[in-house]
Order: structure tokens, then C-alpha cells, then sequence
């Protein structure tokens, strides 16, 4: 532990959390909002400390099973250092995976992520594009290796529902749109509005047995305005 102890942190949070620990090693997350997510593994016996991104947010637990080494992890949370009440529609998911994530050689095939995005039109009018792709990162302790997309998978298009007592505050609820789309050989999707009477916020979220849910997060919400801002 006086490892842990030589550790410094600024302003911004830069946390250890969820030991786990075997008669040789501790397992922890490093989370917050300084640094990039990782895992660490701390051996007990010389002391050494061996870090891996994690390439994706972490929110608190981590367990590790000695007899068969899978370890298992909290993924979720909009931003570095948010917990799972923060991320409306989006929620925390548990991770299971039997590669050792905190080694040089080791690749590991993440959950699916699903990105949104809304293209605004070049006149009043439209037509109003919403779009996105659903793919697997392939990574290794520090870097991302590949993105490998995910076909023909459907994915259902939600719109957010205001709250008329705390119009833009969370929490925020979402309903869906009636509208399913299905990602391309490439993982990309889209659909478009011809027009909008309104400014919706869309989140979007695929539910198919053969992907694990998977939403698209807060910070790749599409806003679609009804018609260009007038300057």
C-alpha cells in the first residue's frame, strides 16, 4: 500500500477504488476525473505497479475471480468520474472478461458502442438527418487497435421527453420514436426527417439478442433544430 500512498492528485479527483485482493496481488480501478480511466494491479511481494487504460469509463467496482481470472467491472457514466444516476437513458453495464487487461500483449474486445449525431440543414426547412454508427473496439493495455462494425443490427430511435416542471434539468426521460433503422455492412445508420415542428433531443439504443444493449450516450445526443437560428 505505500505505493498507493506515493500517489498525488491536483485539483481534479484522481482516484483509487474497488481493491480487490488474492495473497499476492490487489486489484484496483483508477477513476475520477483527472486521469484516464485504468485498471491497476499492485503485487504485494516486490511492490511493482502495473497500469492499462481501460478505454472506457469506469464507475467504481472492480472483482476478480483467482480460480478462473476473469475480472469483472462497472462500465458507464457520461463523463470521467460520474456515477450511474447521472447518465440518463444511459445505463451501467457490467463487464465480464477472461483476458488479463493490465498486460502489453493482451487484446480485448470491448462491449459494442453506439454513436448519434444530428446534421443540421443548409435552409429552413430541412431535410434533417440523424445518424450513427454501432461498433467493437479491439485494445490493448494503451492503445485502441481496430473498430469493428456491427451489421445488420437494429437500432431504435428515441426522442426525450421535457420535464415541464424542470425543462432541460435531469433527470431526463426518453420514449421511443416508432422508428427503427438497421446499421450497414459498415455499422453505420441514419434516417431522415423530411421536417420538425419542433426541437427534439434524440438519444438511440439497440436491443437486439444478438448485441448487448448498448445506448448511445449523452454527449453524442443529436439536437435538431426546427429551422437555422436567424443571425
Amino acid at each position: 500500500m505505500r505505493v498507493l500512498l506515493r500517489q498525488g492528485s491536483g485539483e481534479e479527483s484522481n482516484i483509487f477504488s474497488s481493491p480487490s485482493q488474492s495473497a499476492q496481488s490487489v486489484w484496483l480501478t483508477r477513476t475520477g476525473v483527472h486521469p484516464s480511466p485504468a485498471f491497476v494491479h499492485l503485487r504485494l511481494r516486490s511492490g511493482r505497479r502495473q497500469e492499462a487504460l481501460a478505454h472506457a469509463n469506469l464507475t467504481g467496482p472492480l472483482a476478480r475471480d483467482d480460480v478462473t481470472g476473469a475480472v469483472y467491472y462497472v462500465e458507464g457514466g457520461q463523463f470521467r468520474g460520474t456515477t450511474c444516476t447521472q447518465s440518463a437513458p444511459v445505463p451501467c453495464r457490467l463487464v465480464r472478461t477472461i483476458t488479463e487487461p493490465v498486460s502489453a500483449t493482451n487484446q480485448r474486445t470491448l462491449l459494442p458502442t453506439l454513436t448519434l449525431a444530428g446534421t443540421l440543414p443548409n435552409g429552413a426547412g430541412g431535410p434533417y438527418v440523424v445518424s450513427g454508427r454501432l461498433y467493437r473496439s479491439v485494445v490493448d493495455a494503451w492503445r485502441v487497435l481496430r473498430h469493428e462494425p456491427l451489421a445488420g443490427v437494429p437500432i431504435e430511435l428515441l426522442r426525450r421527453v421535457p420535464d415541464a416542471t424542470q425543462p432541460g434539468l435531469a433527470p431526463e426521460s426518453f420514449e421511443p420514436t416508432g422508428i427503427v433503422v438497421t446499421t450497414g455492412l459498415d455499422g453505420r445508420w441514419s434516417h431522415t426527417f423530411t421536417s420538425l415542428a419542433e426541437r427534439p433531443v434524440f438519444s438511440a439504443v439497440t436491443r437486439a439478442s444478438t448485441v448487448a444493449p448498448t445506448y448511445a450516450y449523452h454527449s453524442t445526443l443529436g439536437q435538431i433544430p426546427a429551422a437555422p437560428v436567424p443571425e
